[in-house]
């Protein structure tokens, strides 16, 4: 099994991937790169400036010159995968064999659901702009092959999205467009639950009657929710954040405003991660 390795050769400057804001200073990093990021990677990712560093920075004049020729024969991205990582002899025999497994396997797959994947990716790293920007991409595709199916988990991701950043009301439409492509009822469940975040009474009782949405489930989604506010107050994350904006005394106010500085260089931070 691959773990520590001292880097065979490693660059004065870094290579850089923008998609990602990330450095890297060796083959072996590169490998490690592709070898868990390879649902998102496709052969765009291999280009004349990748090349030029692995030849010139890294001092592997065979390895880009095998890439140069994949890309001047249009080669499959997952022979520019195997052969970065092979080359870089990071990883066991038997992991290789598993990359292999997982290259065929992507390659059965359509762009829109390889798009699907990297904006899940892109959704658990909390980077939601980057997440509904690849879901609009599959939303504006002209390809007609996308299933119903795809497209209610494109809506209903975005509908997550939005209840994250707190706009019930927005959450609720994208739900409801979700719903349009496949009516569950965990779907018609999520629009009334918004609309009740949102405090909307008259779209609550709508959508309830809309969405066959029965009192009994109406009351068990209330439930829930006064429960999941009840977890958040008593939750460390809260307190922790209660005791940065809210004065109450036990400290100065020199201290309160550092704590309170502190909060918003956070926020800041968050939403800078979220965007890029």
């Amino acid at each position: 099994m691959s773990g520590l390795k001292l880097c065979s050769q490693k660059a004065e400057r870094p290579y850089h991937i923008e998609e990602m804001n990330l450095n890297i200073y060796s083959i072996e990093e590169l490998a490690y790169y592709l070898y868990n990021n390879v649902y998102f990677i496709n052969k765009d990712f291999f280009n004349a400036r990748l090349t030029e560093y692995i030849k010139t920075d890294l001092l592997l004049p065979v390895v880009a010159e095998k890439l140069e020729k994949c890309i001047k024969f249009g080669s499959p991205y997952s022979e520019f995968i195997l052969i970065i990582v092979r080359a870089a002899d990071y990883y066991t025999d038997e992991e290789i064999k598993d990359l292999e497994y997982t290259l065929e396997k992507i390659g059965d797959k359509t762009v829109d659901e390889r798009i699907l994947l990297k904006a899940e990716y892109f959704m658990k790293n909390k980077r939601y702009s980057c997440a509904i920007n690849l879901y609009k991409s599959i939303i504006n595709s002209k390809n007609t092959r996308i299933t119903p199916d795809i497209m209610w988990q494109v809506w209903t991701n975005i509908g997550i999205i939005y209840i994250k950043r707190f706009d019930y009301s927005n959450a609720a439409l994208k739900f409801e467009k979700a719903y349009s492509y496949k009516s569950d009822e965990k779907t018609a469940e999520y629009i009334v639950a918004s609309y009740i975040l949102a405090e909307e009474k008259d779209k609550v009782v709508k959508s309830a009657n809309e969405y066959n949405v029965s009192d009994e489930k109406m009351e068990r989604i209330r439930l829930r929710i006064r429960e999941m506010r009840e977890e958040i107050k008593h939750s460390r994350e809260y307190l922790e954040f209660s005791k940065n904006i809210i004065f109450n005394g036990s400290v100065n106010l020199d201290e309160y405003y550092e704590r309170l500085q502190e909060q918003i260089n956070i926020w800041k931070r968050e939403y800078r991660e979220e965007m890029t």
